[in-house]
């Protein structure tokens, strides 16, 4: 899937900047996720709430980072169909490229019955539509598929601003010019934009507060569900129905202040 041209800007310059490096390679893999999604133009108004008080990553010099995602599943869309009856434990498998620094890595990202998401990451040779024996390893380990069942099934191009909170508990990651592929079809989300909250405890986060005041409320899906159901619209999707309705009533600015 070739990636459209970046289509939204966002002005970062009254943010200070925090570096890469001064983030511990393990900065909360163990974590909760709250997610949000709003239309791209509520976001100027959202960031000019956190330039006070959160920084903005820096990678290279650069705070709006380009990412690639190749997610891998079973023939029977098994990662998808946990997500979407509600399984207590469920993961994800994706090969992810960071466009910047041409860093590939390989995770698994897990959600357990607590709420909570773990993520076990390796570096990966290349974002290529195998995996290597060490990723196929890692999926034995922690996921409830045989790593020889995965196929490639869904491509994920989008940009990424990354903030930090004060005392580094809180990172809050926000993805806008979202398309994905597959091999038959591709969709952009024209107009959305996705934030997600990565704190340590189930405790309310800091942009809680900023999304009340919004009328931004709170959503659970991900870019992978979101994706496999736009695209494969013969797959069980009823429990996504009213979010897929909400998505689309945001990216035709029907209502961008409310999310779903």
């Amino acid at each position: 899937m070739e990636p459209q041209l970046n289509t939204f800007e966002i002005d970062l310059d009254r943010f200070s900047t925090i570096m890469l490096s001064t983030l511990g390679k393990e900065h909360l893999q163990d974590r909760v996720d709250t997610k949000f999604a709003l239309h791209q133009s509520s976001l100027r108004l959202v960031l000019r709430h956190l330039e006070n008080t959160h920084t903005v990553l820096s990678v290279d010099g650069i705070c709006k980072q380009q990412y690639k995602n190749l997610y891998f599943d079973d023939d029977r869309l098994s990662f998808y169909l946990h997500h979407h009856d509600k399984k207590g434990n469920r993961c994800k498998v994706r090969l992810r490229e960071y466009g910047n620094s041409n860093t590939v890595v390989f995770e698994v990202k897990q959600k357990i019955n607590k709420n909570r998401t773990m993520k076990q990451r390796i570096a990966h040779s290349a974002l290529i539509e195998t995996l290597s024996a060490e990723a196929q390893n890692l999926v034995q380990q922690f996921a409830p598929v045989e790593a020889g069942s995965l196929r490639p099934t869904l491509w994920c191009h989008f940009n990424r601003i990354t903030l930090l909170s004060p005392n580094q508990e809180e990172r809050m990651t926000i993805d806008y010019n979202i398309q994905v592929g597959n091999t038959k079809h591709t969709k952009i989300y024209d107009g959305l934009a996705l934030i997600e909250v990565k704190h340590a405890s189930h405790k309310p986060s800091s942009f809680d507060v900023i999304a009340k005041q919004s009328k931004i409320r709170k959503m659970s899906l991900s870019k992978y569900v979101m994706g496999i159901a736009h695209l494969n619209p013969e797959v069980k999707q009823n429990n996504f129905r009213l979010k897929l309705l909400a998505i689309d009533k945001i990216m035709n600015n029907n209502g961008a202040q409310y999310g779903i």
